[in-house]
């Protein structure tokens, strides 16, 4: 059977693995916009210094690491190591990373696209680099850092489907239980499918609304 009846059961189940969706998302995204920030400034920085030296390895290395493997790592990993660990820690934890690199990289970009004359601007006034970073350059690089830092949430909401990898609950994980009851995945995967568009879709709407406003 292709398509088939969802019980009240079967529909709050899912609307329960969207609530888990989006506090991973919100939880994670939300820590890895604050790394993302840090790290990105440490790494803008034009002196060569520890501090830079570990922001680079860092955005570096979790840039080049799947989403997946994270998962698993942080998770499983933990485990193997005689730690307890929650599945959502875990999933937090490395949802939180993985932004993070990405949104550093746009900051960190952003940063660096602002016009070296403005720096001189800044050290011609007086102004220190902290001072100089904050009140010069970073009003100027955040009108370029929305759109792209708006794409990377995007992509990391569609990837935080990968957590049912460790067994978390989320949206995807919860409708395959549903399925195995169902016998309905059209139904339900287009339900799905559904649930990110909304999700997404404004977030899309936006970031070109930004790209053209700035």
């Amino acid at each position: 059977m292709v398509f088939g009846k969802l019980s009240v059961a079967d529909i709050n189940y899912l609307w329960r693995g969207t609530l888990l969706t989006l506090r991973l998302c919100l939880t994670g995204i939300g820590l890895g916009l604050i790394l993302g920030v840090m790290f990105g400034i440490l790494r803008a920085n034009p002196r060569r210094t520890l501090t830079k030296m570990i922001a680079t390895v860092y955005i570096e290395f979790f840039r080049a690491v799947p989403l997946m493997l994270l998962f698993v790592v942080g998770y499983f990993g933990i485990i193997s190591l005689g730690y307890n660990v929650s599945r959502f820690g875990a999933v937090v934890g490395a949802i939180s990373l993985y932004t993070g690199a990405y949104i550093g990289q746009v900051v960190r970009t952003g940063i660096e696209s602002v016009g070296r004359g403005q720096w001189e601007a800044g050290v011609s006034l007086g102004m220190s680099y902290p001072d100089t970073l904050r009140y010069v350059i970073l009003p100027q690089a955040v009108k370029i850092m929305i759109p792209p830092a708006i794409g990377i949430v995007i992509g990391v909401v569609k990837g935080s489907s990968l957590a049912s990898v460790v067994g978390y609950v989320e949206l995807v994980l919860a409708g395959r239980h549903v399925i195995q009851r169902t016998y309905a995945p059209l139904l339900v995967m287009g339900t799905i499918a559904m649930i990110y568009f909304v999700i997404c879709y404004p977030l899309s709407i936006l970031s070109k609304n930004l790209e053209r406003k700035l």
